[in-house]
C-alpha cells in the first residue's frame, strides 16, 4: 500500500479493489468508490465524509 500511495502522490492514477480492509490500509486512500450489487452507493473523499453520508441513512451509529 505504501508503494501505491507513493505512485498516487507522484501523479499516477491508482485503482484498487479491497474487501474488509484494516483501518490503517483504508487511511491511505484519498477517495473511494463504494459499490453494492454492482450499484454505486458512495463516491467521494475517504475521510469522515463517508461516515457523515451513511449516518444520514442510519447505517452508522
Amino acid at each position: 500500500m505504501e508503494t501505491l500511495r507513493y505512485l498516487a502522490q507522484d501523479g499516477h492514477t491508482v485503482i484498487c479493489s479491497i474487501h474488509h480492509s484494516r483501518g490503517s490500509v483504508y487511511a491511505k486512500f484519498d477517495d473511494v468508490v463504494l459499490l453494492t450489487g454492482g450499484s454505486l452507493i458512495y463516491a467521494g473523499p475517504a475521510n469522515d465524509e463517508v461516515l457523515a453520508y451513511f449516518s444520514k441513512f442510519e447505517f452508522v451509529i
